[in-house]
């Protein structure tokens, strides 16, 4: 039987930092079926700037935790928008194998909008139509699809709600 399971977001401190790159490592890992991302020499994923997403004032990143504190995913916000002038951009989000398939991701992605006024930039894996449809659902859900496709990235505005 299907539940929806209950979820705490905790915004990263420096001290989860070590997490997040292990989190991160992941997500480039399995996402690299799709983008080609390459190894390094110590055989990690490059991540450029990854010190910025834990200490920087115009990004935040918040764990998904369940209510035992158990990481089930992380998702990151920047303002460093691609689109739009001004704005919101969600750069990454991943929610663990064992957790998906249960609303968690598009519950999360309606916090996160929830947690930020104005302009929203969304831009899924490249040439990964699982990224496109999970996205474009919960933003269509989240704006009563109000969204427009410019980019490969969907962009919406909490305004227009």
């Amino acid at each position: 039987m299907f539940c929806m399971m209950e979820y705490i977001l905790k915004k990263v401190s420096y001290e989860d930092a070590p997490q997040i790159f292990n989190l991160m490592q992941y997500a480039r890992r399995t996402g690299s079926l799709v983008i080609q991302n390459k190894m390094n020499d110590e055989h990690l994923y490059g991540y450029r700037s990854f010190e910025n997403h834990v200490n920087e004032s115009n990004r935040d990143t918040y764990l998904i935790l369940d209510t035992n504190y158990n990481v089930m995913g992380f998702v990151m916000v920047n303002r460093e928008t691609k689109v739009v002038g001004q704005g919101h951009r969600l750069s990454q989000l991943l929610i663990l194998p064992q957790y998906r398939r249960r609303f968690l991701g598009q519950r999360v992605c309606q916090e996160v909008f929830g947690m930020y006024e104005g302009n929203w930039e969304v831009e899924p894996l490249f040439n990964d139509m699982r990224s496109y449809v999970f996205f474009k659902r919960a933003i269509e859900y989240y704006t009563n699809k109000v969204c427009e496709f410019k980019q490969r990235t969907f962009v919406f505005s909490k305004k227009n709600m």
